[in-house]
């Protein structure tokens, strides 16, 4: 049988000078240092025992994280338990159970919808004529305005699981504090949150667009919508609709954004009996 050193003699066979390229190739494998794992230290491990834990002079020097604000720059360790909780469809917190609504996800799903819904949203008021940006220094913070209304969305400081609206009258106006707490209620419970719709994200940054009086009457559907209870002489429940529904006219495919501003406002609500108790 022949060597293997040996194997260049055979006729035909391709004739390679040289050692291998494998055996130029020191150290890891081939690529940028800084995107290697980074290499802990030998003499905490406790296999080493009381050796010093010298580092082979060929490796290359452990990679530096970068120095982001950002979650992601700092690894976090979890446990099973954790990761369980973070996976486990739950009520949204800080909520009342009423304005909750009942679509249950994971608080990690929620973390990340909102994440893409403000992200979302950062590029519809660029589209929209009737809004415009505001600048800000604040990280994870999208201001615009409205030509009476300021507005300001970020995630929910203490739970990071929903996107929460502040508005703000330019000056002052018709605008009643609960008006205002109603709008920004329908925001963080019908608009940002669970199913995380774009369309449904779209056509209330249309309606925040709408002349004042326009605006306060869909608020007041809103809050119909929110507390049915106060409105215990009403024999309907009301539902503002920012999307077509399934049972509305074929004038366009359900999804689509249901609200309209042009020379006559279009909107959808939707009225059904009050469940029992």
């Amino acid at each position: 049988m022949v060597s293997p050193n040996q194997r260049g003699q055979w006729p035909g066979s391709p004739q390679v000078s040289g050692p291998s390229p494998g055996a130029r190739i020191h150290g890891m494998s081939p690529g940028n240092p800084s995107l290697h794992s980074p290499i802990p230290d030998a003499s905490h491990s406790p296999r080493t025992g009381s050796s010093s834990g010298s580092m082979p002079s060929s490796m290359p020097p452990p990679r530096k994280l970068p120095q982001r604000s950002w979650a992601a720059s700092i690894p976090t360790i979890l446990t099973h338990n954790a990761l369980h909780v973070l996976l486990l469809p739950s009520p949204t917190p800080c909520l009342v159970p009423g304005l909750a609504g009942s679509y249950l996800c994971s608080p990690l799903e929620r973390f990340l919808g909102s994440v893409i819904m403000r992200r979302h949203l950062q590029r519809i008021i660029q589209l929209e004529p009737n809004l415009s940006i505001v600048n800000s220094n604040e990280l994870g913070v999208i201001m615009f305005k409205t030509e009476v209304l300021k507005c300001r969305v970020a995630l929910n400081p203490k739970t990071y699981q929903t996107l929460q609206l502040k508005v703000t009258p330019e000056n002052t106006g018709p605008w009643s504090q609960e008006e205002l707490q109603v709008l920004e209620k329908f925001f963080e419970t019908r608009v940002a949150g669970p199913p995380f719709k774009y369309n449904t994200l779209n056509a209330f940054t249309k309606l925040l667009g709408a002349p004042t009086n326009i605006l306060r009457d869909c608020v007041r559907i809103m809050k119909l919508e929110l507390f049915p209870d106060q409105a215990t002489q009403l024999k309907w429940n009301v539902q503002f609709c920012l999307t077509i529904p399934p049972s509305a006219p074929p004038i366009a495919p359900p999804g689509t954004i249901a609200v309209v501003l042009k020379s006559k406002m279009l909107f959808f609500v939707s009225t059904g009996f009050p469940m029992p108790d």
